[in-house]
């Protein structure tokens, strides 16, 4: 998420979201990216700051993956996806690794090196801002 091991500025400050939206996205082939449109992203930082982004790639928040409760006030505007309320269906795999952990958009609240995450039995967590681990990356077609 941030080679600087914070998570001050939220998702707007990451440095995934920028790689997200610069490389990633510039090697989506052509007729993918006249289709995709931005998503408006909105959090409410620990200082109660309400920062608002449009992404065109982007990862999930953890309401969005496990509904309304811890952090959810963080998203204010967001809501559990249904496939998501199944718990294996947050499961990711990674190749021949078997199941594997994968980062979410949200800081936690109280901290200031910690985003949300889903881990290997797809059951909420969080981590460290410069811990590795996979992503899930998303988003819109028009």
């Amino acid at each position: 998420m941030s080679a600087a091991n914070t998570n001050t500025g939220g998702w707007k400050d990451t440095d995934i979201r920028h790689w997200l939206n610069t490389e990633l996205f510039s090697k989506l082939p052509d007729e993918l990216q006249e289709i995709i449109v931005p998503t408006k992203i909105v959090q409410v930082l620990d200082d109660g700051e309400r920062v608002e982004t449009e992404d065109k790639v982007f990862l999930l928040s953890r309401t969005q993956m496990f509904g309304i409760g811890l952090w959810s006030d963080v998203e204010p505007e967001d809501t559990q996806i249904d496939i998501f309320t199944v718990q294996k269906n947050r499961v990711k795999r990674c190749g021949d690794k078997g199941a594997w952990w994968y980062g979410l958009r949200s800081p936690q609240r109280g901290s200031d090196k910690k985003f949300a995450s889903v881990n290997s039995s797809g059951a909420a967590d969080r981590g460290s801002a410069d811990r590795n681990r996979g992503i899930s990356p998303c988003f819109c077609v028009s």
